[in-house]
């Protein structure tokens, strides 16, 4: 199982061979979930699996629901917050425009990993 940009998939032999859709899952309970399936891994269908974080999410309690929900508030606007810090170095930078650009998509890329 590895997270790549914020999706967690299940990968055998180097193969994607499955991929746990957010969905319309929050932010929070889709980090919970994955968090959850990464550590209670087995052998087991990945939909047994994921029904199962699923469960985790739902007999959490709402204080920690919420403790939760702060966390993943506070990585947004850090992430929005050095997203915009670095953007503004780039643009003081001299180089070519699309030398550039490609840092900037790569940049707004992850601040996009920890929208809510």
């Amino acid at each position: 199982m590895e997270m790549i940009d914020g999706v967690l998939y299940l990968i055998r032999d180097g193969d994607i061979v499955h991929e746990f859709e957010k969905g319309k899952l929050t932010t929070g309970a889709y980090k919970h979930m994955t968090s959850w399936a990464i550590q209670n891994y087995t052998d087991q269908p990945p939909e047994e699996l994921w029904r199962q974080a699923e469960n985790a999410w739902e007999s959490l309690s709402l204080q920690n629901k919420t403790a939760i929900w702060s966390i993943v508030i506070a990585e947004s606007q850090n992430s929005k917050d050095i997203c915009d810090g670095l953007l503004a170095t780039l643009n003081g930078y001299q180089g070519f425009s699309n030398v550039k650009q490609a840092f900037s998509q790569a940049i707004k890329d992850v601040r996009d990993i920890f929208k809510e």
